[in-house]
């Protein structure tokens, strides 16, 4: 093909313009991956051994902020030439920084306001608050302007992949590709703290995604696939249980637990929140648990009420997700209307169908119960039974106390409360309709129930040395 020489020099010219314009890119991109690199590695490196002489004096709390800003925050990019994986590292590592900062100003007298407002991050100088905005705004996950479950766990620790019978795999990604896991302490007691709410969270999501069709309608009450899919949320939520009572039972050293002193005395007096009215991160934000318990009826106004307040501290999906659940039907009611329009009428087959399909959700309720039963005994464990030793009623303060008062979990919910919670969860269901039933034909319902083979349930941890 003829091409005028004007036209092949216009042409070469834009070509090297392009290449100059790519080149230039890469670079940038290069630098900027490189600064967020380098401020990773500080936050895995040298946060944990910083932060703990931090909190002795008002002189080793600034020591602790000066180096955090000179070795990190000041050479930040800008929040616009960041890719959304360097938006999301970042919104961890800063997330970890930021509360460390909250901490020394309540542990030195200072208000947390005040010490985040003397903090400045990127080479033009953001305050601190409006910069990790900025990337919570750019994650494009609807993270909050502060540090929240997924920054803390879900994008912190390694990747969980769940492996069940019939399902997709439930993939719960890390915004890492290194295996580890960014602490405030630099423990193996941390780390693995987070990496069982991770594993929870895994578990917990590949349960309500079992569960969803059922409550929607898709998959009929007397199905099979019904059935099925019950019993496969029975098993991933048994298992998250079990992941629970072993954490409760290991011992720290070679194991996969944690001590109480390392909790008490430590990571829990990192959460004081940024914001005054606002929590910090905690379990109760684990937006998979608050669904499930939507999905199960869990809706007394007042438990609905202390849901909402857990929305500021979760993703704007997991509101979302949280809130459908509120609206749908409960998977009791889901049952319950199956029942009333057709167990009365029914053939033998169909009733037996049906009742199995109430059986089958009575275990699953059962099971949610008993994992509750056994998150009040990991709180007994690691908070409520040692804060007696350490300070009986009427003693006044803990002793261990810097920054976070141990008589209530992050979010102020005390062991009474707790209890009550699992005690309600513990209620069983359906009661009235399996009463309505005979011995024998509940004894066949069951039998077809238990035909049924065990879904088989797997978990990958992708951290380092797994």
């Amino acid at each position: 093909m003829f091409c005028p020489a004007g036209k092949l020099q216009s042409t070469s010219s834009l070509y090297c313009r392009l290449v100059g314009f790519r080149s230039e890119f890469a670079m940038v991109h290069s630098a900027t991956s490189g600064a967020v690199a380098r401020a990773d590695e500080w936050i895995l490196r040298r946060l944990p051994p910083a932060a703990r002489g931090a909190g002795k004096s008002a002189a080793a709390a600034e020591v602790f902020v000066k180096e955090l800003s000179s070795e990190v925050l000041a050479e930040l990019p800008e929040v616009a030439e960041l890719s959304r994986d360097d938006v999301r590292r970042l919104l961890v590592g800063l997330g970890f920084c930021g509360s460390a900062v909250a901490r020394f100003a309540v542990e030195t007298g200072q208000e947390v306001e005040q010490a985040f407002g003397d903090l400045r991050a990127g080479r033009s100088g953001y305050a601190f608050r409006r910069y990790y905005a900025d990337l919570a705004q750019a994650s494009g996950a609807g993270h909050p302007p502060r540090q929240a479950f997924a920054s803390i766990i879900t994008w912190n620790a390694p990747t969980v992949v769940v492996s069940a019978d019939g399902m997709p795999d439930t993939r719960i990604a890390s915004a890492y590709s290194d295996g580890r896991t960014r602490t405030w302490t630099g423990t193996s007691d941390e780390s693995n703290l987070w990496r069982l709410f991770k594993k929870s969270v895994a578990l917990g999501a590949a349960a309500n995604d079992s569960l969803s069709p059922l409550i929607s309608g898709e998959v009929e009450v007397e199905s099979p696939e019904f059935v099925r899919r019950a019993l496969l949320a029975t098993e991933l939520i048994d298992r998250m249980r079990e992941e629970m009572r072993s954490f409760t039972v290991r011992r720290p050293v070679g194991g996969g637990s944690m001590s109480v002193e390392v909790f008490m005395g430590e990571i829990r007096q990192y959460g004081v929140p940024w914001d005054p009215g606002t929590e910090a991160p905690s379990g109760p934000h684990e937006a998979e648990w608050l669904k499930r318990d939507m999905m199960l009826g869990q809706r007394s106004p007042e438990y609905v009420a202390q849901v909402r307040r857990r929305y500021p501290q979760l993703l704007e999906g997991d509101v979302r997700g949280v809130e459908d659940a509120i609206r749908s039907p409960s998977l009791e009611q889901v049952v319950r209307q199956a029942c009333l329009h057709r167990l009365s009428s029914g053939h033998d087959s169909r009733r037996t169908r049906l009742l199995s399909g109430v059986l089958a959700v009575r275990a699953v309720h059962r099971a949610a119960g008993l994992c509750a039963a056994a998150h009040l005994g990991l709180a007994r464990r690691f908070l409520f039974v040692p804060r007696r030793r350490r300070a009986p009623a009427g003693e006044r303060p803990d002793p261990e106390v810097t920054a976070v008062a141990n008589d209530a979990g992050i979010t102020g919910m005390t062991e009474s409360v707790v209890k009550r919670l699992t005690e309600r969860r513990l209620e069983p269901v359906l009661d009235d309709i399996a009463g309505r039933a005979g011995e024998a034909e509940l004894g066949e319902a069951q039998a077809a129930l238990d035909r049924y083979a065990r879904p088989t349930v797997t978990i990958v941890d992708r951290r380092v040395g797994s």
